[in-house]
């Protein structure tokens, strides 16, 4: 088993029992070694929904996104 994979069972463990904190710094060690493993990514994002971290900054970032469209809109409109 390699390292990214210890730390995901790892955060699993720990997300299991109910230790938010240490699960999400066991997830971002795996994704520092794996940045594309997709169930460490998955579970980070839910034990920081669960948690109420990263709630505010999915906000800003959702919020920011909804900006960003509404700037390419004005432009396609201003073209038409």
């Amino acid at each position: 088993m390699d390292k990214a994979e210890e730390y995901f069972n790892r955060g699993r463990v720990l997300s299991m029992k109910g230790l938010y904190p240490e699960a999400i710094d066991a997830y971002k060690k795996a994704l520092e070694i794996d940045p594309v493993h997709t169930q460490a990514r998955t579970n980070l994002k839910f034990i920081r929904y669960l948690s109420g971290e990263g709630i505010a900054e999915d906000r800003i970032k959702n919020l920011s996104d909804l900006k960003n469209i509404g700037k390419g809109a004005k432009k396609l409109l201003q073209k038409a």
